[in-house]
C-alpha cells in the first residue's frame, strides 16, 4: 500500500487555474441556497444550478470566502450529478475535499482529492487511483491546515489505510501504514495531526 499511495501522490499532483466555467459567483449564500459546513470567514454551500449540457438542473456544491464574496464551484465530471463529495474541510481561505468522481461505462471510478485557494480559486489535484485499474480508493478522513498544507487518510481495496501528508506546494510523504489504523480519527491541533493505531494515539507534524 505504501508503494501504490506514493506512486499516485508524487506522478498526479496536478494544479490548474480557475477556467473559464469556473468564474466565481457574487454571493456567499445566494438564494435558494443550502449551507453544508462552515468555517470562520468560509462557507461551502449547494444549490440547484442548469446543467451545462442538455436540460435539467443538478444539485452543485461551491466554497466561498466571506470577504472575498466569492463563490467557487467544486469539479465536477461529464457525468452531473453523479459525483461524490466527502469528506470536506475547510480553514482559513483553503477548501479541501474527496471526490469520488463519476463516468460512464467504466470498471471502476477514481477518488480524487481537492484542495482549492478560495481567495484566487486555483485548485491542486491529487488521483488516490486511477480509472479502470480495477481497485476504487477510499478517501477516510482529511484535514486542511489555515496554511494550505493537509493529511488525509486513505485506503484502496484490499489495502490496508494510510495517513499522508501533503504540503502546500504539492509534496507527499507517509506518516504512516502500519497494521490497526483507525481510518476515521484524523484530528489537527495547529500543525500537529493525531490519529489512533492499534488503540495508541500517534502524531505528526504536517
Amino acid at each position: 500500500m505504501r508503494a501504490t499511495v506514493l506512486l499516485a501522490v508524487v506522478g498526479a499532483v496536478t494544479a490548474a487555474a480557475p477556467s473559464a466555467a469556473a468564474r466565481p459567483a457574487r454571493r456567499c449564500l445566494p438564494a435558494g441556497s443550502a449551507t453544508v459546513i462552515k468555517a470562520p470567514g468560509a462557507r461551502v454551500f449547494a444549490r440547484w444550478v442548469p446543467k451545462r449540457r442538455g436540460n435539467g438542473r443538478v444539485r452543485a456544491y461551491f466554497g466561498c470566502l466571506d470577504r472575498a464574496r466569492r463563490a467557487w464551484a467544486f469539479r465536477r465530471s461529464a457525468v452531473e450529478g453523479m459525483d461524490g463529495y466527502s469528506p470536506i474541510r475547510l480553514s482559513g481561505r483553503w477548501l479541501a475535499y474527496g471526490m469520488f468522481e463519476a463516468c460512464r461505462r467504466c470498471r471502476d471510478r477514481r477518488t480524487l482529492l481537492v484542495r482549492q485557494d478560495l481567495r484566487t480559486g486555483r485548485r491542486r489535484i491529487l488521483a488516490l487511483d486511477r480509472v479502470g485499474d480495477g481497485s476504487e480508493t477510499t478517501l477516510w478522513d482529511l484535514e486542511v491546515a489555515r496554511d494550505g498544507r493537509l493529511a488525509f487518510v486513505a485506503q484502496a481495496e484490499g489495502a490496508r489505510p494510510v495517513v499522508v501528508a501533503m504540503g502546500a506546494n504539492g509534496s507527499a510523504r507517509v506518516l504512516d501504514d502500519g497494521r490497526g489504523i483507525a481510518p476515521r480519527t484524523l484530528f489537527r491541533r495547529g500543525d500537529v495531526v493525531r490519529w489512533y493505531r492499534a488503540g495508541k494515539l500517534r502524531k505528526a507534524r504536517l
